[in-house]
C-alpha cells in the first residue's frame, strides 16, 4: 500500500501525479474510440471505461511497485494498460490502433517528462513541496501544462490518423517503429547532464518523435493518393472499354433491325401463302440465334446513349426497370470520359445498392433524368432506399473526412463535378434516394484552349 498511500493519498508528488494518470487514460480512450457526444449512452460508456482503466492503472502500478519498485514503472505498466484497451475495446483497424497507441504513449510521456524537467529547473525539485505559496502556483501551472500537452497530442494524432486510408506503407511502419524503439532507449542517456540540459535533450527527442510520425503519416497519405489515382485510371479504362463494347452491340442491333426489315417481306409471303410450317421453321431458326433484346435507347447523343444502354443491360439483368427523361442536344461541352464517369458511376451505385438491399426485382425502378439547359447539364439518378439506410446515405456529401468509406465511384463523381465547377447533392425524398449533379458545360473556345 506504500505506493498508493504516498502518491494517491499523501500526494507526495502533488495533484499533477494523479492528473497525469487521468489525462493519460482519458487521452488513449478518446483516441482509440468513436465517441458520439450527442448520445448519452456513448458518453456513459466512455465514462465507465475511463473509471475502470484508471483504477486498473492504479492497482497494477501498486502491485508492480511491491515486486519491482518504481523503477521502469512507466515503461511497463502504462503501455500494458494502453494496449490492453486497444486490444479489447478499440474498433479501429489493427494497423491504426497499434500505430496510434505506440505513438500516443511515446508523445504523451515525452511531453509530460519535458514539463516535469521544466518544473524542476524552475522550482529546484521534481517532487511537490507543500511549503510555500509559490509551489502551489507552479503545481497548478504544471497541471495545466499536462492538460494542454494531452489535448495537443490527442489532436495531432487524431488529425493525422491513418485510419481513413485503405493502404498502409509497410516500409513506413518499419521506420516508425525503429524510431519509436530508439526513442525508448535514448532517455537513459539523455539524463546525464544538468536539469536544463536534460530538458533541452528531452524536448529535442519529443520533436524528433513528432517529425517521425508526421513523415510516416505523409508517406501513407502519398501512397494512398498514388494508388487511388491508379485505380481511378484503371476504372476509367474499364469503363471506356465497356462503352466501346456497347457501341459494338449497338451496331449489331442496327444490323439486326435492318435484317428483320428485309426479311419482313419473306415472312409476309409465307403468311399469305398459309405456309405455316415454313413460317414456324423460320421463327425457330431465328430463336436459335439467341439475339437477345432489341430494346435500345436512342436520344440523339452518342455519349448518353452509350452509357444508358450499357446500364440498361445491367438493370434488365437484375430484373429492374429503368425510367428515363432525356432532353439533350447531339453534343455539349463535357468530355466523353468525364460524362461517362459521372453517369455510369451514379447508376452503378444505384443498381449495386438495390441488389444488396434485397428488394424484390419487380419493385425496383431506377430513374435517370438528363437535361441540358443553357450552359448547365443536370443529371439526376434515383433508386429506392431502405429506411434504416437513409441517414447514412445522405452523409455521402461529407467526402473529406471519410472518403475511404464511400468507394472510388463516389470519389470519381465528386472529382469530375468539381472539375466543371458544379455541385453534387444527395438526399432522400419519400424513401427514394436522389443523387443530383449540376455541371457547367464548357464552350468550344475554352476546350480548344485546354
Amino acid at each position: 500500500m506504500n505506493y498508493f498511500l504516498n502518491y494517491y493519498v499523501h500526494l507526495c508528488n502533488g495533484v499533477s501525479y494523479i492528473l497525469r494518470d487521468l489525462f493519460f487514460v482519458t487521452g488513449f480512450i478518446a483516441l482509440l474510440s468513436e465517441i458520439n457526444f450527442t448520445s448519452l449512452r456513448s458518453l456513459l460508456s466512455f465514462l465507465g471505461k475511463l473509471i475502470v482503466f484508471w483504477l486498473l492503472l492504479i492497482v497494477l502500478s501498486s502491485a508492480y511497485t511491491v515486486v519491482f519498485g518504481t523503477q521502469r514503472l512507466i515503461l511497463v505498466v502504462y503501455p500494458f494498460v494502453l494496449f490492453l484497451f486497444a486490444l479489447l475495446f478499440s474498433k479501429l483497424r489493427a494497423s491504426s490502433r497499434i500505430t496510434l497507441a505506440v505513438c500516443f504513449y511515446m508523445l504523451f510521456f515525452y511531453s509530460i517528462h519535458s514539463i516535469d524537467l521544466a518544473y524542476t529547473v524552475i522550482t529546484g525539485g521534481e517532487a511537490f513541496n507543500p511549503n510555500g505559496s509559490w509551489n502551489y502556483f507552479f503545481e497548478t501551472i504544471r497541471c495545466l501544462c499536462f492538460f494542454i500537452a494531452t489535448v495537443a497530442v490527442f489532436t495531432y494524432l487524431r488529425v493525422c490518423s491513418i485510419e481513413e486510408y485503405t493502404y498502409v506503407n509497410h516500409s513506413g511502419v518499419v521506420i516508425l517503429f525503429l524510431t519509436v524503439s530508439l526513442m525508448a532507449i535514448l532517455p537513459e542517456y539523455a539524463e546525464k547532464g544538468t536539469d536544463f540540459q536534460n530538458f533541452v535533450a528531452n524536448a529535442l527527442l519529443l520533436l524528433i518523435q513528432i517529425f517521425a510520425y508526421y513523415m510516416f503519416y505523409a508517406s501513407t497519405k502519398e501512397h494512398n493518393i498514388r494508388l487511388e489515382a491508379q485505380m481511378i485510371h484503371a476504372h476509367k479504362d474499364a469503363m471506356n472499354e465497356q462503352i466501346h463494347l456497347t457501341e459494338c452491340n449497338r451496331e449489331e442491333i442496327m444490323i439486326l433491325r435492318h435484317e428483320i426489315k428485309n426479311q419482313f417481306g419473306y415472312m409476309k409471303s409465307l403468311l399469305s401463302d398459309q405456309n405455316y410450317d415454313g413460317l414456324n421453321r423460320f421463327f425457330q431458326e431465328f430463336e436459335e440465334k439467341k439475339l437477345g433484346s432489341l430494346e435500345y435507347i436512342d436520344s440523339g447523343n452518342y455519349m448518353v446513349d452509350a452509357v444508358l444502354n450499357m446500364e440498361l443491360e445491367k438493370i434488365k439483368y437484375r430484373g429492374y426497370s429503368l425510367e428515363r427523361k432525356i432532353a439533350v442536344s447531339a453534343s455539349f461541352g463535357i468530355s466523353e470520359s468525364d460524362f461517362c464517369s459521372v453517369l455510369a458511376n451514379l447508376m452503378d451505385n444505384a443498381v449495386e445498392y438495390c441488389s444488396r438491399a434485397g428488394f424484390p426485382p419487380e419493385t425496383v425502378v431506377i430513374g435517370a433524368e438528363i437535361r441540358l439547359e443553357n450552359q448547365s447539364l443536370f443529371i439526376r439518378v434515383t433508386n429506392p432506399i431502405r429506411s434504416e439506410d437513409e441517414e447514412r446515405a445522405v452523409l455521402l456529401k461529407t467526402t473529406k473526412s471519410q472518403r475511404r468509406l464511400h468507394g472510388y465511384g463516389t470519389q470519381i463523381v465528386q472529382k469530375n463535378v468539381e472539375d466543371y465547377g458544379g455541385s453534387l447533392r444527395y438526399e432522400v425524398v419519400d424513401s427514394i434516394f436522389v443523387a443530383d449533379v449540376l455541371m457547367f458545360v464548357k464552350d468550344k473556345e475554352s476546350e480548344n484552349d485546354q
